[in-house]
């Protein structure tokens, strides 16, 4: 067989198989659409693990993401100072990114998947707390923060409903 012949035949092979490859397509949630809300703090764990319930001396936080365009959100953080237990001021975050990830686990020998969703907040000049991490937990629906707490400087985890 000629060279120009075989390489004939090699691409109408090529082109048959990767015509023939009809996948499905997966549509996936708009991801700002899928964290837009607003959530109240329910738990606050330090980096021990121990809790404490919302309110904690009289004093709540509250999370609004509001969506800006199909995969980016404003995170607004309604928190007073209250030592460790907020970052110690309000935050704003005009238009950040969310990511989206693909959670699959083995339940009962049965593979259960779901989407988790996650914002980077970067640290704000001047601000006593350093930056942190909103992530939407796909099995229960609530939101963790997680901020450097101002006083002690220890990792802390806010679990938002």
């Amino acid at each position: 067989m000629n060279q120009p012949r075989s390489t004939y035949y090699l691409l109408i092979i090529a082109l048959g198989l990767t015509s023939s490859c009809d996948q499905p397509q997966i549509d996936f949630p708009k991801r700002a659409l899928a964290v837009e809300g607003t959530y109240q703090a329910d738990t606050y764990y330090n980096k021990t693990g121990v809790g404490d319930f919302y309110p904690i001396q009289g004093q709540t936080m509250t999370l609004k993401l509001t969506a800006v365009t199909d995969d980016s959100v404003r995170v607004e953080i309604q928190a007073t100072a209250n030592g460790d237990y907020s970052p110690g001021s309000n935050r704003v975050y005009e238009k950040l990114l969310v990511n989206q990830e693909i959670d699959a686990t083995i339940v009962n020998k049965k593979q259960v998947n779901c989407i988790t969703y996650s914002i980077d907040l970067p640290a704000i000049v001047g601000q006593p707390s350093t930056a942190g991490l909103l992530r939407k937990r796909c099995k229960t629906g609530g939101i963790d923060y997680y901020f450097t707490a101002p006083v002690s400087q220890a990792e802390a985890h806010v679990e938002f409903r």
